[in-house]
């Protein structure tokens, strides 16, 4: 083996006993595995069918028992004025009742 042969082999420019992995590793691996491919898409956002709660601030169906919508994150759940004690529709900001800011 020459010199220019061993200075090669140990840039890793050498065929036999290269650690570095070409363009063929990993055969029949698919997509997805790190070739570039962009994982798929989400599937769209379906309305539950069944009585949950509407958003009020979006108008979504929820599922049933839900507490936040699914679509924007609001509260579904009814509140009760902290000045009065009446109740509100979820997303409230004044109490119609007294007219208290709802925080």
């Amino acid at each position: 083996m020459g010199f220019l042969d061993k200075l090669l082999q140990s840039m890793g420019g050498g065929h036999h006993g290269s650690s570095r992995s070409g363009h063929g590793s990993g055969h029949g691996s698919g997509r997805g595995d790190g070739y570039g491919y962009p994982p798929p898409p989400a599937p769209p956002y379906t309305a539950p069918s069944g009585g949950g709660p509407t958003c009020p601030s979006c108008s979504a169906a929820n599922i049933p028992g839900a507490r936040f919508c699914a679509q924007c994150g609001k509260s579904v759940i009814p509140g009760i004025c902290s000045n009065c004690n009446t109740p509100l529709v979820a997303g409230a900001k004044f109490c119609p009742n007294c007219g208290k800011p709802q925080t």
